[in-house]
């Protein structure tokens, strides 16, 4: 992923995450497994490092399930709210 590269040009002021692309590209399918947690820690500390565009990841996501606590330390610069989708296995 190369989000720093998007962060870092001018008139960018959100980098947003999917957390369900996030986790099922690399096929972690557990949103308690420990990769996930880094590498969105490392995707927001260079968002933060290149100082420009804000992060986005939505909040309580079933994917990604981040309190509002989670998302302050991170950086997120806006989040959405909305009910988080239904998840199926199948």
């Amino acid at each position: 992923m190369q989000d720093w590269i998007i962060a870092a040009q001018d008139g960018i002021d959100i980098v947003g995450i999917g957390p369900t692309d996030l986790s099922e590209t690399p096929g972690i399918l557990d949103p308690g497994d420990p990769r996930l947690k880094a590498k969105v820690n490392g995707i927001a500390q260079r968002i933060k490092k290149i100082g420009k565009a804000k992060l986005s990841i939505p909040m309580n996501h079933s994917a990604l399930p981040l309190s509002p606590q989670d998302s302050m330390e991170l950086g997120v610069g806006y989040s959405n709210v909305a009910s988080a989708p239904p998840t199926l296995l199948i």
